[in-house]
Order: C-alpha cells, then structure tokens, then sequence
C-alpha cells in the first residue's frame, strides 16, 4: 500500500495546481457531441453554488464561469422556479434549496443507511457526550446528512447539507483514502489546499502521507485543521461490496479531546461505524484493536 501511495504522490506532483472542477467539466464537453450544453452549464451553475458557503448573484456566477449573464439568468430562474434553488429577491442572490439536499438523501440511502446509521449515532453520541454526525463524499468536498447533537452547553453543531473540505477534515481523509486509485488521483488533484489555520495541511505530498496513515490505521483525526478549538475523530462506513460510502465523526471542543478520551473516542467511533456497515451489509465488522 505504501508504495501505492508514494507513485499517487509522485504522479500529483505533476499535474497542474490550478486544474478545477469547471475546466474538467469544459474539456469533456469538448470531447464529447453527446452533451446537452444547456445541461452542463447547469450543473456547473449547480455546482458553483453548491460549493459556495454564500449566496451568489447572476454577474459572479457568469464572471467564474465564463457563461453569459442571460443564459446565467434564465438557467437559475428555471431552478429557482423548480425548487432546486432559493432566490433571494431583494438582492437577487441564488442559494441551493432543501429540495437539492432531498435528491442528495436518496443517493446515499444504500440500504436505508440513514435510517440504519441513526440508532449506532446515537450509541456513539451518549458514549462521547459530544457531536455525532454522518456525512458522505459530494464531488470536490463532503456533505453532512445527519447530525445529533452534544447534550453539554458548550457543543459543535452544523447544518445538514453543509460541505466541508477533503484535506482539513476527518470525515474528508477518511473517505477519500479509501477510495480506488483513479478516483482518489481525480479528487486530490482537485483540492486547492486552503489553509484555515495554523495546523491545515497545505501541500500535496503531506496530504497524501496523511492518507495512508488514515487507511493503515483505519481513522482519521482533523488536529484543528479547519476550526482552531475544534477536533473531531472520523472512522469509514462500508457497504457489502467493502466499498467506503460514508463517515461517521465525532466533534468537539479540542479541551475535552485529550489523549485519553481520544483513544476511547477513538475506539467506539470505529465500533459504531462498524455496526453501521454490518447493518447494510459489509461481512467483515469486527471491533477495533
């Protein structure tokens, strides 16, 4: 495995820092006359938005495109009207809507997993007292689509749908080091590495080195990596194919992540996430070392 990891490091070296999602997008259209454009450019629409924590107006979407403003324009009223977009009408700002996050849940509900995954959450949650949420891999980031939150005052809560980078994340690593080859190359080559603080990993190779920590020990931590004063622990939820579909994750305040309550979160995170993938499946749970 590791030398799997050092020819992935060597091979990203390589390739172009700026490659984004959009332009992907524009080189397979061109390569392929079997594309609707009108479609494409609402997806790209779609995905601009969706990766933006704020809203966004017909002239930035067109300018980060390169999509004129009236095609703009009459893509997002169409979502808009459909329920696929929220449309702020004073400012006239679109926002991705819940009837989005809807399709979402039916992507990731392999074997009803949310409905199975909510009873070892809550496990996990009363075990930690902190912060248990469920999320699963959405393009270029990851999604929350569950939650349930810590009982104590002082706790970490998101919003369901909200997205979350690859490279500051435990849920993140978790999942994008478990992917096949190919798809694990497409996904790092797309992360622009943002730091968020001081303990954000920002180059590619330690990027890389963190992932095969994660898959040999079988979790991922996030050290303050996006938020300073905030930890969380993320283990890989498997479907009977043994293929990684989700993360389990346990968040909260860096005080409460000691090191010894870090291995008992540690160890019942991989439990539960276990649980979970033998609910839908996977043949090989078994208790953590």
């Amino acid at each position: 495995m590791s030398n799997n990891f050092g020819r992935l490091a060597a091979k990203l070296n390589h390739w172009e820092t700026s490659m984004t999602t959009a332009k992907m997008h524009d080189d397979v259209v061109e390569n392929s006359r079997y594309h609707v454009p009108s479609l494409v450019r609402a997806l790209q629409i779609l995905e601009l938005i969706a990766g933006d924590p704020s809203a966004l107006g017909v002239s930035e979407m067109a300018a980060r495109l390169g999509i004129p403003k009236n095609s703009i324009f009459r893509i997002v009223t169409t979502l808009a009207d459909y329920g696929y977009l929220n449309r702020e009408p004073v400012l006239k700002l679109y926002s991705t809507s819940t009837k989005l996050l809807a399709l979402g849940y039916a992507a990731v509900n392999e074997s009803h997993l949310l409905e199975k995954a909510l009873g070892p959450m809550r496990c996990l949650r009363d075990a930690t007292q902190e912060t248990v949420l469920l999320g699963v891999l959405s393009g270029g980031h990851g999604v929350v689509v569950e939650q349930l939150l810590s009982p104590q005052a002082v706790k970490v809560m998101v919003e369901i749908g909200h997205q979350f980078p690859l490279h500051t994340s435990a849920p993140g690593k978790v999942m994008v080091a478990h992917l096949p080859t190919a798809e694990m190359e497409e996904i790092v080559a797309q992360i622009d590495f943002m730091r968020y603080t001081n303990n954000t990993i920002t180059d590619r190779t330690a990027y890389i080195q963190e992932l095969e920590r994660v898959r040999e020990h079988g979790f991922a931590v996030d050290r303050e990596e996006q938020v300073e004063g905030v930890n969380c622990i993320a283990a890989p939820i498997r479907n009977r194919r043994n293929e990684v579909i989700a993360a389990i994750w346990v968040t909260g305040p860096s005080a409460r992540f000691k090191k010894a309550s870090l291995e008992t979160i540690r160890r019942v995170t991989i439990e539960q996430a276990n649980v979970i993938s033998g609910r839908i499946g996977w043949a090989s749970a078994k208790s953590p070392d």
